[in-house]
């Protein structure tokens, strides 16, 4: 078979290349002393070839080297995003159990201030209805919760129980209009009562306080005890205004509550009588 003229150049061209290739490389490789004029002409004439050539690979291969390092680098970054979450999970848990402690040691030493039988118990709802202000804690009659019984924190009165179901309880806070707590106001302990106002710009007032009685902004507000619900001694909160009208038998004040009723999230609930050392 005879071969076509097309495919006899590609096999001559082809062979000159690898013998011009195999010259050239004989005659880079001998010292400089050693090479004749045809030795140097095609040092000369590859030169740039091998340049060329030479920049390719390095170039690949630096490239290549630069691909490897921002895998590397997108890895470690990664690690670290990883890393970084979790350290901000444990801050924020260790934040959160710093922060209960502290409020746990609040409500102990609340408790041994007015020494009772109490019940802690945590705040786990807040009421829907709009005509009453309440919040649900997770103790319950099974845990001893009866109707009525006051509900303290460790800065002062919350409200009482108002229903007691097995498992959860719903407190009514002094805030609420349904709310009435006999208290004694200020140094002179003037009788009176502090109602539920069911407002926000005045969460509660002062009723039933004598016009002779001596009231003034600032002054403590305590339960009394003569309701017969909440223990004597409580603090309820502290006038914010007192108002004397010209005629009536009685002031009008307003009270602001001790304890802030909208962050509250642990409670005691007051089960038994005062209790000895």
């Amino acid at each position: 078979m005879v071969m076509p003229l097309r495919d006899k150049l590609k096999w001559g061209g082809g062979l000159a290349l690898l013998v011009l290739a195999l010259i050239s490389l004989q005659a880079n490789l001998k010292p400089g002393a050693e090479r004749n004029w045809l030795d140097r002409l095609l040092v000369g004439a590859t030169a740039p070839i091998q340049n060329v050539l030479v920049w390719s690979v390095e170039g690949v291969g630096g490239l290549w080297d630069r691909y490897v390092d921002l895998v590397d680098v997108r890895e470690e970054r990664d690690g670290l995003a990883v890393e970084r979450a979790r350290l901000v999970r444990e801050l924020t848990q260790a934040r959160e159990e710093l922060k209960e402690k502290q409020r746990l040691q609040a409500l102990l030493g609340f408790a041994e201030e007015h020494p009772r039988r109490y019940l802690g118990a945590r705040i786990v709802a807040v009421g829907a209805d709009p005509l009453l202000r309440t919040v649900r804690i997770d103790r319950g009659r099974s845990d001893g919760v009866r109707d009525y019984q006051p509900v303290a924190s460790s800065c002062g009165v919350v409200g009482r129980v108002l229903v007691a179901a097995d498992g959860y309880a719903d407190v009514l806070l002094l805030t609420d209009r349904n709310c009435a707590i006999a208290a004694l106001v200020g140094e002179g302990r003037a009788r009176a009562t502090v109602a539920g106002s069911g407002e926000d710009d005045v969460p509660c007032r002062l009723e039933y306080l004598r016009r002779k009685a001596e009231a003034a902004d600032g002054d403590e507000v305590v339960t009394s005890g003569l309701d017969g619900i909440f223990p004597k001694g409580l603090l309820i909160g502290r006038v914010t205004s007192v108002r004397r009208p010209d005629y009536g038998l009685f002031q009008q004040a307003e009270v602001e509550p001790a304890a802030d009723l909208d962050t509250l999230e642990e409670v005691l609930v007051v089960v038994g009588e005062e209790v000895g050392p």
